[in-house]
């Protein structure tokens, strides 16, 4: 954690670190647009890296999983405000709303002239090397027991 916060000072570019106490989840991105990767993101990222395998941790991209709920509205201005007050997150790029802390997942609207009455679904994106995993999609009677 140290050297993570030494490199970040060095470069002046600073990432999301979510320390536990058995892993340390590290993301970065650019806030000045948006919060998108930049070259200075890959730099920084190669750095961590390096520093991270010189001490002997082992990366698992792996577990890099992105969870989104999207919401099917007639109104979906009226339905992200009540939500953005509700949740206390701001307005993304795209219309979409994300946690300022970047700790709870990000909402996004879809309007639809004919909403179901269970018009929330989530959108959960893994890491490109779990893609060729199959994920199943269940309905809520559907769904498998948890381990």
């Amino acid at each position: 954690m140290a050297a993570i916060g030494q490199a970040a000072e060095s470069v002046d570019h600073h990432p999301d670190v979510d320390w536990r106490y058995d892993h340390v989840f590290v993301r970065s991105t650019t806030h000045q647009v948006g919060d998108e990767v930049t070259e200075r993101d890959i730099r920084l990222a190669t750095r961590i890296s390096a520093l991270a395998a010189g001490a002997g941790a082992v990366a698992e991209p792996t577990l890099v999983r992105t969870v989104e709920i999207g919401m099917d509205s007639a109104d979906p201005d009226a339905l992200r405000s009540t939500w953005q007050t509700a949740l206390g997150y701001r307005l993304g790029r795209s219309g979409d709303l994300v946690d300022p802390w970047g700790r709870g997942p990000a909402l996004w609207f879809q309007c639809t002239e004919t909403p179901a009455t269970s018009r929330l679904h989530l959108d959960v994106h893994v890491a490109q090397e779990r893609q060729g995993n199959r994920l199943c999609v269940c309905t809520p009677h559907e769904a498998p027991p948890l381990p």
